[in-house]
């Protein structure tokens, strides 16, 4: 060692060496190579400016570098400020550091290892705990035996594994293995591009898929599972609630076990249920069940069943096709059967019940009004209580019957009823009223009276007499004709509305036929939905014979 080399040098222990400006402190072998660097512990050498080296075997080769541990080393390249702290620990590059156990610091600068076994490689990367790793770029691990070993990564937790650019898991074996996946919670598992678990045990599978809660489960690209076992298995689907359940494209699951498992349906509601095989349809409501396609059940425990069906209010039931059961405990169980009002039956092809606790049994029957019922095919009972039970009759009034077929009653047995405001009548099939009849009668008396002892003038009388009951009796068979037309166009213009109101789109036209005493109706009938579902109007029209009638409604909800 030449003198200008040991100028303002110092050793403590032979054989040891220090160049100018340097120290050795400590047993034979060590050597402080470097300006202003430290070398301190059996054979420890440093060998670039102030770097400082302390503990058996320790080196660092590193300008400003440490290395504190027996055997630890701060690398071969000439570079500078890295620091190891262990044994057997490790900082190999610019700004490397190791801490802790063969702590192997970033052979890229900038990393840093802390904790035994630890490993840090990435450029940037930083990794604490026991066993952690961060392979790549900017990478980070934390808990023991963490793995980070994607570019941009984080792991936090014991035994934390990301394996994603740009990804994060948080929690105990936690785990991202694909690009932007985040996982927090324990065993949770975001495995596919942009996918997003919160929750023990939850698991997103697909891309942009969202599992939050306990067990919950996204398993379809873009699928969101929100719940304790929650599940969304249908692209887009969406799952919120305890075990909710959506198990269809673009399906939507409400409520605590609610279920969805058709394309496009909606279950809103606890234990709501759309059914496999039932598009497009809608159940709202506690246990509200649909299984037709394009159905609908709103209310407790309401069941649409039939394919277009709709089901609203509690218990209400709509098992036809096309059917509408609209009422607490309503029920529409044949095809385009229609029940309105609490208890309401409509269990007919085409029939329609109308008020509380009404019964349209057979095949195109009408029933309107409390109670009022309509057991005959085609037959029509209006009002509270009315009965119409033979085919093709009519019953009209509060607590009428009608056991004939083909016939119209306005009353019962010891309780009927007078037409009352009845028009002179023109025509032959005209009905005539009372003052008709008294003008006749007194016409016939004053021929009678006057010619009583003329015999030709009596036969005149009697033949007058005997046109006159003709007349009548024409007239009444005349009335009983119109009477049949108008019973025929009512119950057309009865199908024809309850046909188009079974339709949903805005604009709608139905056609009916009716039939009453031999006599046919057609009737026309036209419904327009307006103000975006707001208000609907309804105009009919019917024809039977040489009658006619026409009518219009308009409806409006708030």
């Amino acid at each position: 060692m030449s003198l200008l080399a040991c100028m303002a040098s110092s050793t403590l222990g032979f054989p040891s060496s220090a160049y100018a400006g340097d120290t050795c402190v400590g047993p034979a072998g060590m050597n402080a190579n470097g300006t202003g660097s430290l070398a301190c512990g059996a054979n420890a050498t440093t060998n670039n400016a102030n770097s400082v080296a302390l503990g058996a075997g320790a080196n660092t080769n590193l300008q400003g570098g440490v290395a504190v541990g027996t055997v630890t080393n701060s690398g071969t390249r000439s570079n500078f400020q890295s620091v190891t702290l262990g044994v057997n620990a490790t900082a190999p590059t610019l700004l490397s550091n190791a801490v802790g156990f063969q702590a192997q610091g970033s052979t890229g600068q900038g990393g840093l290892a802390v904790g035994a076994n630890s490993q840090s490689p990435g450029r940037d990367a930083a990794t604490f705990g026991v066993g952690t790793v961060g392979l790549d770029h900017y990478s980070f691990a934390f808990g023991a035996n963490a793995q980070s070993t994607a570019e941009a990564a984080v792991a936090v937790g014991a035994s934390a594994n990301v394996g994603g650019v740009n990804s994060g898991a948080l929690g105990t074996f936690a785990t991202a293995s694909a690009q932007s996946a985040l996982a927090v919670g324990t065993n949770s598992l975001a495995s596919a591009l942009n996918s997003t678990t919160l929750g023990t045990g939850s698991q997103a599978t697909a891309a942009q898929a969202t599992a939050l809660g306990t067990e919950a489960a996204a398993s379809q690209t873009s699928t969101v599972a929100m719940g304790v076992a929650a599940a969304a298995n249908g692209t887009s689907a969406m799952a919120i609630g305890f075990q909710a359940a959506a198990q269809a494209a673009n399906a939507l699951a409400l409520g605590a076990d609610a279920a969805a498992a058709a394309i496009n349906a909606t279950a809103l509601g606890t234990s709501a249920l759309v059914s496999a095989g039932a598009d497009n349809a809608v159940a709202i409501g506690t246990a509200a069940r649909v299984s037709g396609a394009f159905g609908m059940a709103m209310g407790t425990r309401a069941v649409a069943s039939g394919s277009g069906a709709v089901a609203l209010g509690s218990l209400a039931q709509a098992s036809g096709e096309n059917a509408m059961a609209i009422g607490t405990s309503s029920n529409a169980n044949a095809l385009n059967g229609i029940s309105l009002g609490a208890n309401a039956i409509a269990s007919g092809e085409n029939a329609m019940a109308h008020g509380t606790g009404s019964y349209a049994a057979a095949e195109g029957s009408s029933a309107l009004g409390v109670g009022a019922q309509a057991l005959g095919v085609d037959s029509t009972a209006l009002g509270n209580n009315a009965s119409a039970e033979a085919d093709n009759s009519i019953s009209l009034g509060a607590n009428s019957t009608n056991t004939r077929a083909n016939t119209v009653s306005i009353g019962s047995p010891s309780a009927e009823r007078q037409i009352v405001n009845v028009a002179d009548g023109v025509s032959g099939t005209d009905a005539v009223n009372v003052s008709q009849l008294d003008t006749f009668a007194t016409q016939a008396a004053q021929i009678l009276n006057a010619n009583l002892n003329d015999k030709a003038l009596l036969n005149e009388a009697n033949a007058y007499t005997d046109q006159l009951r003709a007349d009548m009796n024409q007239r009444f068979a005349e009335q009983d004709v119109r009477i049949a037309r108008m019973a025929a166009m009512s119950t057309a213009l009865t199908q024809a509305a309850s046909i188009g109101g079974a339709l949903t789109q805005a604009n709608r036209l139905a056609a009916g036929m009716g039939a009453m005493g031999g006599q046919l109706a057609l009737a026309l009938n036209f419904q327009r939905v307006l103000w975006s579902s707001r208000a609907v109007l309804n105009i009919g029209a019917a024809i039977s014979g040489g009658e006619k009638t026409i009518g219009a409604g308009l409806g409006y909800r708030w």
